[in-house]
C-alpha cells in the first residue's frame, strides 16, 4: 500500500503487524516511513527508538532516524544516530545525511564537503545532487547553485515525482538572491501548493515584497493579509497533523531494507 502512495492505510498494516509479534526492520522501518509521510513526526520518531531496541544497530533505521530527527528538530538525537550509522561505513549514505545535519546546524562548509563526497560515490541520487545545490544555495554560491539546479531538470525532468522538488530550489535560489517577483512566478509552477515547504517559500517571498519601496500600497497590504493568514495556518498545523502536512521524505531504494526470506540483508 506504501508504494501506492496510501500511507495512512499502511500505517494500520504495519501497525496491525506489531500487534501480532512481527517485529521485523522491515516492518519497524516501513511503519516510520508512512507515519513520517502522513506528517506524524513524533509517532515515526517513536517507532525509529522502538526499532532499535534490542537489537544490533541497523542501517536503514540509523539513517531513518537521522531524517525523522531532524524534522523533529532534534539535532542531538540525529547526530547520535548519525555517528552509528558511520560505524557501517563511510559511504555515500552516510555522507548525504552528514551534509543534511550539518546544514541543519548552519554548518554549511563542512556540509559541503560531506555533499562532495556523496556525489562522487557510487549511483548519485536525485537527493544527493539535490542536497548539494541546496548547500550551495546557503553559502550563497549562486552560480554554480544554479547550473547544478539547470542540470537536476534536464536530468530529472522526466520524473514527476521529482518536479516539485526541483521547482522548489530554484525558488529559493531566487529569493536569497532577492529575486521575489521570479521567485513568485516560479512558485506557482509547485503542484501542491500547501505542503510546509511551499507555505515557507511563499512566506519568504512575502516579506521580500512588504520591503519592497516599489510595491504599492495596497499590493502591500494584501501582502501582510496573506502572511498574516500564512503564519496562522502554520501554527494552527503544528497543533493538528493532517496528512497534507507530510515531510518531504526521500523516497529511494537506499532508503529501504532489502528483505530476503523475510529477513533484512545487511549492507
Amino acid at each position: 500500500m506504501w508504494k501506492r502512495g496510501k500511507f495512512a492505510d499502511a500505517v494500520d498494516s504495519f501497525g496491525s503487524a506489531l500487534r501480532v509479534g512481527h517485529t521485523s526492520v522491515p516492518v519497524y522501518h516501513g511503519l516510520a516511513t508512512c507515519q513520517l509521510r502522513c506528517g506524524w513526526v513524533e509517532q515515526a520518531l517513536d517507532t525509529v527508538r522502538e526499532g532499535l531496541k534490542h537489537r544490533r544497530p541497523n542501517k536503514f533505521l540509523l539513517d531513518l532516524g537521522v531524517q525523522v530527527a531532524l524534522e523533529a528538530g532534534l539535532v542531538e538525537e540525529a547526530a547520535k544516530y548519525l555517528e552509528d550509522l558511520k560505524r557501517f561505513n563511510e559511504d555515500a549514505d552516510y555522507h548525504h545525511r552528514a551534509a543534511t545535519l550539518l546544514s541543519a546546524q548552519g554548518r554549511h562548509e563542512e556540509a559541503l564537503v560531506h555533499a562532495e563526497l556523496a556525489v562522487r560515490q557510487g549511483r548519485t541520487r536525485f537527493e544527493v545532487l539535490a542536497k548539494r545545490a541546496d548547500i550551495l544555495i546557503d553559502l550563497e554560491r549562486f552560480d554554480e547553485a544554479a547550473r547544478e539546479i539547470d542540470s537536476l531538470d534536464e536530468r530529472f525532468s522526466v520524473e514527476a515525482g521529482r518536479h516539485d522538488a526541483r521547482v522548489g530550489l530554484r525558488c529559493k535560489l531566487l529569493i536569497r538572491e532577492r529575486k521575489w517577483r521570479l521567485a513568485e512566478e516560479v512558485l506557482s509552477q509547485i503542484g501542491d501548493q500547501e505542503t510546509p515547504q511551499s507555505r515557507a517559500l511563499r512566506l519568504d517571498i512575502l516579506a521580500q515584497k512588504v520591503r519592497d519601496p516599489s510595491v504599492s500600497p495596497g499590493e502591500r497590504e494584501r501582502a501582510l493579509k496573506l502572511t498574516t493568514a500564512l503564519e496562522h495556518q502554520r501554527t494552527s498545523k503544528t497543533i493538528v497533523s493532517s496528512d497534507d502536512d507530510a515531510p518531504e521524505l526521500e523516497e529511494t531504494a537506499e532508503d529501504e531494507p532489502d528483505v530476503v526470506g523475510g529477513e533484512v540483508k545487511e549492507a
